[in-house]
């Protein structure tokens, strides 16, 4: 079954966040995920104002987000996700 991880943030070095887009697909891609959804535009239809990225990703199954999240290759390219920002990863599997 599909899984998904709903990746949000607040970027506050877009600099940064350049260089980190710029890496992660292929590693994405080298694990099996395919970017559903990647956006900064978004109409918040109930609740608060939320200024935050919102990037979904599809994987295989939930064991192959886990081996791209763990991965050696991903640890490099995380750090720079996580010195450009605050980011909320939730990985979701499907029914």
């Amino acid at each position: 079954m599909p899984a998904y991880t709903i990746v949000q943030g607040l970027v506050t070095d877009p600099k940064l966040f350049v260089q980190y887009m710029q890496a992660v697909p292929a590693v994405v891609e080298q694990y099996g995920g395919q970017y559903l959804i990647k956006g900064s535009g978004s109409e918040i239809l109930e609740g608060n104002v939320d200024e935050r990225k919102v990037v979904v990703h599809q994987w295989p199954n939930a064991d192959a987000a886990r081996e791209f999240w763990y991965s050696p290759e991903y640890q490099v390219v995380r750090k720079l996700r996580e010195a450009a920002g605050e980011f909320q990863v939730t990985l979701v599997e499907s029914l």
